[in-house]
Formats: structure tokens, sequence, C-alpha cells
């Protein structure tokens, strides 16, 4: 009954609402966690290493005679079978879980009233689990963050939570299940504040994202084991000469970012355009994935089993081998990467895009970091932490970059990997390709700051209001009378000037205003007969000039009147008036004054 009444909300504090709300929302998201983990890992090992056997396969330089095993030429159909499961699960059920999973919990927060569906977490969990343990490119962050969002969703609207609250849990869910997938509770809890905008943060979704994000790490931890996803050596930056060499990984980074958004873009517009059922789409885009697993199988599922050969410094043989043939296909292996991603979300598949970026990042990171190690050895003074950096910073500058999350992507990495060492050259790395990408951005669903999002225009109207004084929306040029002229004098300077209502002036000062209304109601002498101080309001409900519009609006619709005579404090000269119209002009004026400021520093 308290929750049904919502006093159990009313009657906590912020941080004890959110503490409670968060611990919730964690144990659903561990328990979540865990169940989604179970079935993505039990159809990767039935699928992709027994029937297929991927990780014998991956660590075999491309187009050496991986593409004539004959049991590699299962991955077409069963990574098509897999992906045909999962559209049939999504537009069947909830054509809502299509794609990537964060940009749809993004779209949902922007939502004034959004909401996610009680179905969606369980039917995103299976049809992701099927794309993913299938072989198709994508990886588990983006289903785990629209799950997470979900039971935010879900738990707001039992415990009857306004808009406001219910989008800040929706946040905060978002940033736990990916906190929670990657075991990077601080970086998750930072991802879902900031993933909302390219140039701004949900702080309020920090607190209840924080609690959230640490107590289903705790849940899955105890399950899975507290080792990071991708535990490496730790390495330390050694020589500020090298900072050039991440300087050029930036801005590399960059480049191959805006070149990634555009794929992902041309080829979600590709399958939109064509004439068949959108069920059949993803089963195309499997297809096509298997196929091209066949012979680079280095490109099959999110890109987890790649990552640890790099990591691992096993894909270095390659470089001491055949140089050039290892540039290659290190260029053919993020190159394809970026287009089967592309071809798996866009074709409607249901999997994230963080695993495949930071396996794209990785290989970029790795490949440089092996040029600059050959041809500068007098700089690099340890090859193989220096290429475990480069590999580490490429994935977090990558990532960063166009997910405009620089601070959560450096955060992350570092704690799936439980290397710290790197921060300074990431800062570097990171910040160049975030502001060389500019607006590119993978989740579309991204709006420029707070100010663009259509869950704060309230807000932002408030905040403004109360800034603008009634000084900057007055009328001074306004019809006034004199008390002693006649209502139907009165009742024409009205009607002239299209004004229900005047101030009424002697000696410059107010002494009362009058209405048409107040002028309908004579009914028992002549008009002409009628002085206008015989009728007039002499308690009048007047405005200052250094008072803020939003307290004069408020006054405005609280006693259902038309006009506030603005008049100097103390001895009630007047000014001038005020109306709504005058407010909503303000307001008006100073959000485009707002927009040629933003224009002006872009």
């Amino acid at each position: 009954m308290l929750m049904k009444n919502n006093r159990f909300v009313r009657l906590l504090g912020y941080l004890e609402k959110w503490a409670i709300i968060g611990v919730f929302m964690g144990l659903v998201i561990g328990v979540s966690t865990i169940l989604f983990s179970q079935i993505t890992d039990y159809l990767e090992y039935h699928l992709l290493i027994s029937t297929v056997s991927l990780e014998s396969r991956i660590p075999v330089i491309p187009f050496e005679a991986t593409w004539n095993n004959e049991i590699a030429l299962l991955q077409p159909l069963i990574t098509c079978l897999g992906c045909l499961l999962g559209g049939l699960l999504v537009y069947v059920i909830a054509p809502e879980t299509e794609g990537e999973g964060t940009g749809a919990a993004i779209a949902t927060f922007h939502n004034p009233r959004g909401g996610i569906r009680s179905r969606v977490p369980p039917v995103k969990a299976i049809a992701s689990a099927l794309t993913i343990g299938s072989g198709g490119s994508v990886g588990r962050e983006g289903p785990m963050g629209q799950i997470g969002a979900g039971v935010g969703s879900i738990i707001s609207s039992i415990l009857k939570l306004d808009p406001r609250s219910k989008r800040i849990a929706i946040a905060a869910g978002l940033g736990a299940g990916i906190g929670t997938i990657f075991k990077a509770p601080l970086g998750g809890a930072l991802f879902g504040m900031e993933v909302l905008y390219k140039r701004d943060f949900e702080v309020e979704a920090l607190v209840p994202a924080f609690i959230a994000s640490v107590v289903g790490y705790s849940i899955y931890g105890a399950y899975s084991g507290w080792r990071p996803l991708f535990f490496v050596p730790q390495t330390y930056f050694q020589n500020p000469l090298e900072l050039l060499f991440y300087t050029i990984l930036g801005v590399v980074c960059a480049v191959t970012s805006i070149v990634y958004v555009q794929l992902l873009h041309r080829f979600r517009s590709l399958f939109k355009s064509l004439r068949i059922p959108r069920i059949a789409k993803p089963a195309i885009g499997g297809l096509i994935v298997g196929i091209v697993g066949i012979f680079v199988p280095q490109i099959v599922e999110g890109g987890y089993v790649w990552i640890k050969y790099l990591l691992n410094g096993e894909v270095s043989s390659w470089f001491d081998n055949t140089f050039l043939m290892a540039i290659m296909a290190m260029i053919v292996i993020f190159l394809l990467k970026m287009i089967v991603t592309s071809i798996t979300i866009g074709s409607g598949g249901s999997g994230g895009i963080f695993t495949p970026t930071i396996a794209v990042g990785a290989t970029i990171g790795m490949l440089l970091g092996e040029i600059f190690a050959r041809e500068f050895p007098m700089i690099i003074f340890d090859r193989e932490s220096f290429l475990i950096s480069f590999t580490i910073v490429g994935m977090m500058a990558f990532f960063g970059g166009i997910s405009k999350c620089p601070l959560a992507a450096m955060i992350m990495v570092s704690e799936i990997t439980g290397d710290y060492g790197l921060l300074l050259p990431a800062m570097l790395t990171t910040a160049l390709a975030y502001i060389l990408t500019g607006d590119y951005t993978m989740y579309s669903e991204q709006v420029e700051t707070k100010a663009d999002s259509p869950a704060h225009v309230g807000e932002y109207m408030i905040h403004l209001l109360r800034m603008l004084k009634v000084r900057n929306a007055m009328r001074t040029r306004y019809p006034t009378i004199s008390p002693t002229i006649s209502l139907r004098d009165a009742a024409e300077i009205m009607r002239m000037h299209g004004v229900r209502a005047v101030p009424v002036v002697e000696d410059s000062r107010l002494v009362g205003v009058i209405s048409m209304e107040d002028v309908y109601k004579v009914r028992d002498r002549k008009l002409e007969d009628v002085r206008v101080n015989e009728i007039m309001v002499r308690n009048v409900i007047v405005a200052y000039p250094d008072e803020s519009l939003l307290d004069v609006m408020h006054r405005i619709v609280e006693n259902q009147i038309s006009i506030l005579p603005v008049v100097e404090r103390g001895d009630k000269r007047l000014l001038g008036v005020v109306t709504m119209q005058c407010i909503i002009r303000a307001y008006d004026k100073a959000m485009e004054e707002l927009e040629e400021a933003r224009e002006e520093e872009k």
C-alpha cells in the first residue's frame, strides 16, 4: 500500500531512495547477467568452439589454409540460422530489441514519457545470445545495457516513480548492466551518465549507477570469478618520446572511427531499403558474416577471442615471420571487422557494438605498435610491453572517440584489462580521437547536451525563466486610462488597442486595473454615466522589474489574470505591463541567442 500511494519514495531522502532502488536494481541486473552469460557461453561453445573450431583457427594468419578446413564451411549455415532465429524472436515479440541495444536505451531516456516494456529484457537476452553464440559480429554489452535499462524502467513502474526519476533509473540501469557484464563497475557507471550526450553528463544518474553497478558486479563476480576479462601484465608509460606515437595512434583511430560510423549508417540504410521480409534481413547479414568468417575467422563473434590473442602476444609471431604479410592481414582484419559488424547491426541482428569496436581499436593499436617497434628500436625500450600498451590504448581511443564517452572508455578498458598504468598516454590519445571525430557518433540517438534533450526541456525552461527578469520582458508602451473617464470610453480604448485589461493611472502612479469583464458586469446603468474609479480593481496584483519571469508566470496562472502592471517598489510608479505573451517572447529570444552562441562556438 505504501508503494501504491508512492509514500515509500516521498518519505525518503535523495540518497536513501536511490540507495534502496540501486541495490534492488543491482540484484536483478546481477542475476540477469549470469543467466545471459550462461546462455551465450553455452551457444558459443557448442556452435563456434566445438563445431567450427573457432579458437584453433583464430591464431592462424588469414588466407593460410583456414578456408579449406571442411569444418569451417559450416560457419555460414550456423551464423545464418542463429541470426534468423534471433530476428524471428525480435520482430514477432519485441521489435524495439532490434539492433544494438544501447541506442534504444538512450532513445528511451530522451523520451519525456519513455518506458521499456517488461518483455524487452528476456527477448533481448535470448535474441542476442542466439546472434552472438552463432558468430554474429556483435558483443554482449549492448544487450546488457538495454536489459539493465529495462530493469530500471520496470522497477520505476512498480514503485510508481515520477518521469524524471524513471529516466534516472533507466540511465543507471544502462550503466550497471554494462559495468556488470564487463566486470567494470566504475567505468560502467560513468558510461551510463556519459553516453546519453555528445558533450554533457547526466550527473544525477551517477549515485544510483554506482550502487547498482557494485551490487551487480558483486553478484556476477561471485559466479564467474574476479579476474578481469582480458588480464595482462602490468604496463607503464616509460618514455616521453613515445607520446609522438600515441599522437599518431589518436589521429588514425579518429579517421578510422569516422569511416566506421559511416559504414554503420550506410548498411542500416541499405538493409532498410531492401524490399524483403524484415525477419529475413538478419539471416542475410548472418550468412554474409559466416562466409567471410570461413576465410578470416578473426572477425567472427564479438571479438573476445581475438582480443585475448592480441593481448597475449601470440599475434606478434606473424610479424616475426612475414612482416609485410602480417601488416596486410591486420589491415584486412580491422577493415572486415568494421564491415561485418555494420552488416550484423544494420541487418537487424541483436547485439552490442562495444566489443567489436574495441576489437577494431586493439587491432589498429597492435598494427601501429609493431610498425613503430620495428622502425624506432632506439626509442622503444621494451617491445613486448609497448605492444600491449599500444593495443590497450588503441581500444580506449577508438571506442572513446565515436561513442563520445572518452572518460568511461579509459576507465572501462583499464578495468577489463586490469591495467591502470597507461592513463597518461590514454588521455592524450583518447582526447585526440574524441576531438577529431567531431559530431560523428555510433549512437545516433545521442543529443548534444541536456538542453537538446526533450526530456529536459521543461527543466531548462524553468531554469531560463528563473534567470530572466521582468525588465527583460515587460511592455513599456501599453495603453493606460484615467480613473475619471467613463466606462464607454474605457471600453473603446481597450477595443481600439485589442486588449482585455488596462492599468488605471493617476499622476504616473498605478491606482487600479479595469478589464472588459468588469465593464460587462455593469447592467443597470448606462456606460457613459459610470466612471472607471467606481468599478476598477484597486487591490492590484503587481510585478517588479527585478523579479524573475518564473515567479511572475506563476502569479499570472494562479490568479487567472491577463496582465500584471510593473511598478517601482515603494511609490507604485507604473513602468509597463507583463503578459504571458511577453514571457513567451522573452523566452524564445533568449533561446535564439543561446543557439546563436552555440553555433559560434562550433
